[in-house]
C-alpha cells in the first residue's frame, strides 16, 4: 500500500492495549467513512435506537474484539486501529470483572455466526417483523446475549435481539473508560494500513475468518441436526457454530457420559468428528493463519529495521502495551495447550485445533522476543 499524505500532521486517537480487559464493550459511529450508504446507515441507527452509536464490539482479550458484522461474526484486532474523532468511540466497563471476563471467552464460540440484516434492523423498529427461523445475529445482540448466558444479572431479562448499541451506551452495568484507554497521537507511518473505527476498515488477513468458520459449519450442518434429532440429546438445541460443534464433541469425548450409549450413537459422533476435522483441512483455515502470521512478521521486520534509524518513528508506550497483550495472547493460548481437561487424543478435530494453536503460540514468541529486543534498543 503506497504512502498516504492526508495523515502528515494529522492527529488521531488509539486504544492503549495494555489497559483493554476481557468484556470490555466498544461503541462506534461510522462517521467518517468515504461509504455515503454506509454513513447514512449508521446515522438510522443512531437516531432510531435513540443514541449515539451504530455499531458494538465485545473484547474478547487485548488487543481482539468480537464483532457481529456483514460477513458474519469476526475480529478485529485494536492493535491495527484508529478514530479520528473520541466522540465517535466509547469504551464501556462492567462493574463486575469476573462477569466481564466470562461474557468476552464465551464469544469466542459465536465466531463464524451468520449476521442478519433483518434482525439488526427489526431491533430499532417499533413493531416486530411477522417472525420466521433466523439463527444469525448483530453487533449489540451479540454483546448482550454474551453477558446473559454468563449470567449477568442486567441482561437476565432482556432479550438480546432487542438491545441496541444505545441500550449498551445508557446501561447503568457499565462505566465509561474512554479517555482513560484512548490517548491522541500523531499519525504513525503506516497508518494508511490501519482500520479507522469510525470509518473505513482496511484489508486484513483475517477479514474472512467469518466466512472460512461459517464454511466449515455448512460442511457438517446436516449430520449435526440429524444427531441431535435422532437421538434425543438434551435441549435437543442444535450447535450452531463451527466452534460450537468442535466443544460438543469434545465435551461428550471428555466426560465419556455416553460410552455406555448405542455402537450407532458412538459411530455417528466418530463420523461426526472425521467429517469436521476434513472440512477444517479442506478449507482456508490453515492458510489464514499462514498469512496472518506472515503479516505480524512483515511489521516486526519493519519495526527491527525503524529501531535502528538515528530518528525511529516508535513509541516505546506503545510497544511495551503491544508486548504486555502479546504476553496476555501467550498466556490465554498456552493454557488452552496446558488443559488437562481437553488432552490431545480427544478428537481428530480437536487435535488440528491444538495444532493450529501451538503454531500461534510459536509466532506469538516470536513478537514477543521482538518486541523485547526493540524496546530495549530503543530505550539505551
Amino acid at each position: 500500500m503506497s504512502y498516504d499524505p492526508k495523515f502528515d500532521g494529522l492527529k488521531i486517537f488509539v486504544a492503549d492495549i495494555s489497559l483493554l480487559r476481557t468484556g470490555d464493550v466498544l461503541l462506534t459511529r461510522n462517521r467518517m467513512t468515504t461509504s455515503l450508504n454506509d454513513r447514512r446507515q449508521a446515522d438510522i441507527i443512531s437516531v432510531l435506537s435513540g443514541g449515539n452509536f451504530s455499531h458494538a464490539l465485545l473484547c474478547t482479550g487485548s488487543p481482539t474484539f468480537i464483532e457481529a458484522v456483514g460477513l458474519g461474526v469476526s475480529n478485529l484486532s485494536l492493535q491495527n486501529c484508529y478514530a479520528h474523532n473520541l466522540t465517535d468511540v466509547r469504551l464501556l466497563r462492567h462493574h463486575d470483572d469476573s462477569i466481564a471476563s466470562a461474557a468476552g471467552n464465551w464469544a469466542l464460540t459465536r465466531l463464524g455466526q451468520n449476521y442478519s440484516v433483518r434482525l439488526a434492523f427489526e431491533s430499532i423498529l417499533p413493531s416486530k417483523i411477522v417472525p420466521r427461523e433466523d439463527r444469525g445475529t448483530f453487533c449489540s445482540a451479540l454483546v448482550a446475549t454474551a453477558y446473559r448466558a454468563v449470567g449477568a444479572r442486567e441482561f437476565a431479562d432482556s432479550d438480546p435481539l432487542k438491545i441496541t448499541p444505545a441500550t449498551l451506551e445508557h446501561s447503568s452495568c457499565f462505566h465509561d473508560v474512554t479517555n482513560t484507554v484512548f490517548k491522541q497521537i500523531l499519525a504513525p507511518r503506516n497508518a494508511e494500513r490501519m482500520s479507522a473505527l469510525d470509518g473505513d476498515r482496511s484489508p486484513s488477513p483475517v477479514s474472512e475468518q467469518a466466512f472460512i468458520h461459517a464454511e466449515i459449519y455448512a460442511a457438517i450442518f446436516s449430520k449435526i441436526h440429524d444427531i441431535v434429532l435422532r437421538y434425543n440429546l438434551p435441549g435437543n438445541k442444535i450447535p450452531d457454530t463451527f466452534m460450537d460443534v468442535l466443544l460438543f464433541i469434545v465435551e461428550l469425548r471428555k466426560v465419556g457420559k455416553y460410552r455406555d450409549a448405542p455402537q450407532e450413537f458412538q459411530r455417528d459422533i466418530d463420523l461426526l468428528d472425521v467429517l469436521l476435522r476434513e472440512a477444517m483441512s479442506r478449507s482456508r483455515l490453515e492458510m489464514m493463519l499462514y498469512e496472518s502470521i506472515k503479516a505480524d512478521d512483515n511489521y516486526l521486520e519493519r519495526t527491527i529495521r525503524e529501531s535502528f534509524d538515528s530518528k525511529p518513528d516508535l513509541d516505546v508506550e506503545s510497544l511495551r502495551s503491544m508486548l504486555k497483550a502479546t504476553m496476555d495472547q501467550i498466556a490465554r493460548r498456552g493454557s488452552i495447550m496446558d488443559n488437562a481437561d481437553y488432552p490431545r487424543g480427544l478428537s481428530q478435530a480437536w487435535d488440528l485445533w491444538l495444532d493450529l494453536t501451538e503454531r500461534s503460540l510459536s509466532a506469538f514468541a516470536v513478537r514477543r522476543q521482538v518486541l523485547e529486543e526493540t524496546i530495549s534498543r530503543l530505550r539505551a
